[in-house]
């Protein structure tokens, strides 16, 4: 082989590795990135869904409340009407302040 051949295989060679190393390197730096972003966005997705969901949970049982305590009145007010100016307190008017309490 001549000179000029065997002085361009070498550079060739010296000039072609380092990019293909290189490059290999930078295939797998961008697929490890990758893999950790797409967790991190689903960590952040799952958290924005539990913060939803305990907001929408936060919000129902306000509402429940806020019923049940209007429910628990409307008890009582119907336990007065039927009741007699007089008479003592029985013991469902009792466990309904109770619970109202």
């Amino acid at each position: 082989m001549r000179f000029r051949w065997k002085l361009l295989l070498l550079m060739l060679a010296v000039s072609i590795l380092p990019i293909v190393i290189l490059r290999t390197f930078g295939i797998h730096t961008v697929r490890s990135m990758a893999a950790a972003l797409s967790e991190e966005i689903q960590i952040g997705r799952l958290e924005a869904a539990r913060n939803e969901i305990q907001s929408l949970l936060n919000g129902c049982r306000e509402a429940l409340n806020m019923e049940r305590e209007g429910i628990v009145l409307a008890v009582l007010d119907s336990v007065e009407e039927f009741r007699g100016p007089g008479e003592p307190e029985d013991d469902i008017t009792l466990m309904a302040v109770k619970v109202n309490g």
